[in-house]
């Protein structure tokens, strides 16, 4: 394996599994604690209105199906950015464990140029990756935004029937956000 495998990968390997696996109990630990405040939101949006939950139940669906697309196009930069930072850890490694072999033969400017040429690849598909993650939370947003307008819409009109209570209805509204927020999350 280790006639086949630079040492770069490998410890870029170690150090980068261990740090997601560390990142993944993490998030079903966040994900576990985001659930109890889910579960109290909708139980409390049924006893306010029943109507007006079911119309947010039905954006559930919208979000999970885009975010299950974001999740499918982000593991493919990501996946990326785990091959170019191996390969900058393997470029470094064997460059500093080589050192007088690189001094040598005088190769120091064409291996700086390598290395430059695997950072800035890398550099751009970080850059990809915060630009993905920034589009979703702000469509995100925006969707939490036009859900909660429709829900101030719909029951607008059940407060003006006196169906509800004005106080209910700004309670209901409260209660989006806890109800929404695990689904960001997953």
């Amino acid at each position: 394996f280790f006639d086949k495998v630079a040492v770069g990968r490998v410890m870029t390997r170690v150090t980068n599994d261990v740090q997601a696996l560390f990142d993944m109990l993490m998030g079903i630990g966040m994900l576990i604690g985001e659930f109890v405040p889910f579960l109290i939101a909708l139980g409390l949006m049924l006893a306010i209105s029943a109507e007006l939950t079911g119309y947010l139940l039905i954006a559930i669906p919208v979000f999970a199906v885009l975010t299950y697309f974001f999740r499918m196009a982000t593991r493919i930069v990501y996946r990326q950015i785990r091959t170019s930072v191996s390969q900058l850890n393997q470029n470094l490694q064997e460059n500093l464990s080589g050192i007088q072999v690189v001094q040598l033969s005088n190769r120091e400017r064409r291996n700086l140029a390598t290395y430059q040429a695997i950072n800035d690849r890398n550099q751009r598909q970080e850059i990809t990756a915060v630009s993905m993650e920034t589009g979703y939370g702000a469509f995100m947003d925006n969707m939490v935004n036009m859900a909660l307008a429709a829900i101030l819409w719909i029951g607008g009109g059940e407060v003006i029937q006196a169906q509800i209570s004005l106080g209910s209805l700004i309670l209901f509204t409260q209660f989006v956000d806890m109800f929404i927020r695990p689904i960001r999350v997953l």
